[in-house]
């Protein structure tokens, strides 16, 4: 069947999905045995990879590239680049001709890497390119990670760079951008580490339209309203999630009612609109504050969950419709109790209980 149809139709296909885990890897192969390429897919618009290890295959992809100058999306997901044996720094070099491949692709708007390895064993890493790109405009990198990764040497290979994802395992004062991005016009982040590093970062993006973060390290109301009205005037749509923990100098209800006060003022509720709720638990006296409706996909609950928001509207407060996992942790079954709190859309549902 390869033999008789595939040449009517190789030009034709415009997405491309190969994996280890599904069968699709058998068609791959089942080409490449009748004489057919992957650099045959010269119409190919989106191409994803997932769990791919073979280095014979990435190889392969690599060379294959070039060839398609149509594509606009690529994501590699749990895949590893194509190395020889080093160290992890000489691993990175060796994988800088795939990115840089990448890179030079003419019509590439949409790039993402999950989980992408320079090498089997080591974390993700994050190969920086040395060609530029004329037109990646929106780039993730979600599990990929570099201590010497800024945002600024990002936007010199990616000039027209208007998104940017990441999930950082820690924000330190090395990726603060040594000249305004003037390009990036929307931001995701995850990431722990110092709050005021953060606010420093944001300050030389001063375009940014839309904000989300995630995970990350309690800022007051007050530091943000001072950031956001001296550099980001044109920040419309924000989301945040915010996790700390209470100090025992003061009573919980004090303290939550204090940091909820610093987001009640002018330019929270009335010229942007934006409302903040506080969970927290006073057994272990932790809390997170979020931005309502909340728009992440996954909440935790520990019970006893107590919140307080500076929402008047009781059913915008309890809106959770972009939840799909649930991770609900008890110190006992017998300890659960109803809420109010509702989520018509959940997909997964992890219950820890404490033994």
């Amino acid at each position: 069947m390869c033999e008789k149809y595939f040449p009517t139709l190789i030009d034709k296909v415009s997405s491309l999905y190969l994996s280890e885990k599904e069968d699709s890897l058998k068609l791959f192969n089942q080409l490449n045995a009748h004489g057919f390429a992957i650099d045959q897919f010269i119409q190919l618009k989106s191409l994803s990879l997932s769990y791919l290890s073979e280095e014979q295959i990435m190889d392969q992809i690599m060379f294959a590239l070039p060839h398609f100058i149509n594509i606009t999306h690529l994501t590699l997901q749990h895949c590893s680049l194509p190395q020889s044996p080093g160290s992890v720094s000489e691993e990175q070099i060796n994988a800088r001709p795939f990115i840089n491949c990448i890179w030079s692709l003419p019509k590439l708007t949409h790039c993402c890497f999950i989980n992408t390895f320079v090498c089997k064993f080591s974390s993700a890493i994050f190969t920086e390119p040395t060609v530029i790109s004329s037109s990646i405009t929106h780039l993730f990198l979600f599990g990929v990670h570099d201590d010497a990764l800024c945002l600024d040497r990002i936007c010199e290979t990616t000039p027209k760079l208007q998104h940017f994802s990441e999930s950082s395992p820690d924000l330190n004062t090395s990726e603060i951008p040594r000249f305004p991005l003037l390009s990036m016009t929307s931001l995701e982040l995850s990431c722990t580490g110092c709050g005021s590093t953060l606010l420093h970062i944001l300050q030389w993006i001063p375009n940014l339209y839309r904000l989300k973060l995630k995970d990350i390290p309690y800022i007051n109301g007050h530091e943000w309203e001072s950031c956001i009205s001296n550099h980001l005037p044109k920040l419309k749509i924000f989301n945040f999630q915010m996790e700390g923990r209470f100090s025992r100098n003061e009573t919980i209800d004090v303290q939550v009612d204090d940091m909820l006060n610093k987001f009640r003022t002018q330019f929270w509720l009335d010229e942007h609109g934006w409302f903040i709720a506080c969970y927290y638990e006073p057994t272990n006296r932790s809390f997170y504050l979020c931005t309502l409706p909340y728009v992440f996909d996954t909440f935790q609950m520990r019970y006893p969950l107590l919140y307080k928001s500076t929402c008047s509207n009781e059913n915008n407060d309890q809106s959770f419709d972009t939840v799909r996992h649930l991770i609900y942790d008890v110190q006992s079954m017998n300890a659960c109790s109803s809420s109010n709190i509702r989520f018509y859309k959940l997909e997964t549902l992890e219950i820890k209980v404490a033994l």
